[in-house]
């Protein structure tokens, strides 16, 4: 806890008090911490192909003991760091097994309960200077970052999203460009359904190949499409998203009567401006601007609605309000 507070007597040196306080600082660095946690659950749950009660069992006791014996929040730091450790590994080799994550989990635990009974993490509290922490916080944060780095540069195949711009562009920027190959879908995105998978100019025949049998893993049933902004669906759905928006900014109809006439005139499954809002005006006005710019054609310009909804923060359902508004975001 960063709160604490010290109090000097006359009978001895000064001692330090822990009060811990929750308020919503508290709550955003726990909500926080879950969500750089949970990823790292997912992947032992996966990679190692770990028993799901067990592990988030665990886990909920341990935090529920740790927040009412030691009155403080359960730390995770060293569970990121062990969990990265653990995946990035297994990608490489087999030499980490669940019993090796199990095992790891129990000497950390037994490490930070010695260390809090016997009071000696005070002691090192005091001993390690705050720069000396800053400076091990910084190195650690360089060092995955290289090891990212690093395993980008031998990745056989590179996965992008090529909505606003084509993979061919995207793949220019990258150290290996034949790794690139571009993906495109539009939601609702369910198992079974359809992923575009596109090539740059650049991209070799077995990165294709590999990113196809990816998707296949997935449960998504790949389709080689022609290299492009927006690829085929979003090209053509945000393109309608656009002139409906472009409809509605000059009075043609309500956004309501544009998507009923649509759903009962062409047979859509939904109506272009409430499609926009499921998959984000952000998203549909940054397709419309890669189409712009690579075509230079009027029909790709992005509507003025459209630009001002974005840069009022009306991104659809995510946010909460769109062209329409909804209970919550998301």
């Amino acid at each position: 806890m960063d709160n604490v507070e010290r109090s000097d007597t006359a009978a001895g040196p000064s001692h330090s008090r822990t009060r811990n306080r929750f308020d919503r600082m508290e709550w955003a660095g726990a909500f926080g911490d879950l969500g750089t946690l949970i990823p790292f659950v997912v992947a032992y749950v996966s990679v190692f192909r770990m028993d799901p009660l067990g592990v988030l069992f665990a886990f909920g006791v341990a935090m529920v003991v740790c927040g009412a014996f030691y009155k403080t929040p359960f730390p995770v730091q060293p569970m990121k760091v062990i969990g990265a450790v653990a995946t990035t590994q297994a990608a490489q080799t087999i030499v980490i097994t669940p019993a090796a994550v199990s095992a790891a989990g129990l000497v950390t635990g037994l490490v930070w309960l010695v260390l809090g009974l016997t009071g000696a993490a005070d002691r090192v509290a005091r001993l390690v200077s705050r720069p000396v922490v800053v400076g091990i916080i910084l190195g650690l944060g360089m060092g995955f970052m290289l090891e990212g780095i690093k395993m980008l540069d031998g990745a056989q195949t590179l996965c992008v999203c090529s909505l606003p711009c084509s993979t061919t562009e995207i793949a220019s920027w990258a150290g290996q460009p034949g790794a690139v190959t571009g993906w495109g879908a539009v939601p609702p995105l369910e198992a079974g359904g359809m992923m575009e998978v596109a090539a740059g100019l650049q991209t070799a025949p077995e990165a294709l190949a590999s990113a196809q049998s990816f998707w296949s893993s997935l449960g998504l049933k790949p389709a080689v499409v022609a290299d492009g902004t927006g690829l085929v669906r979003a090209r053509i759905v945000c393109a309608l998203v656009n002139e409906a928006a472009t409809a509605l900014m000059e009075g043609v109809a309500s956004a309501a009567d544009i998507d009923t006439a649509m759903k009962l005139g062409t047979n859509y499954p939904r109506g272009p401006l409430e499609w926009g809002d499921l998959i984000g005006l952000d998203v549909v006005l940054g397709v419309m601007r890669g189409l712009h710019e690579d075509f230079g054609e009027d029909r790709y310009r992005p509507c003025p609605l459209l630009v001002r909804y974005v840069q009022a923060g009306r991104l659809g359902r995510k946010a909460g309000r769109g062209f329409f508004e909804y209970a919550t975001g998301g």
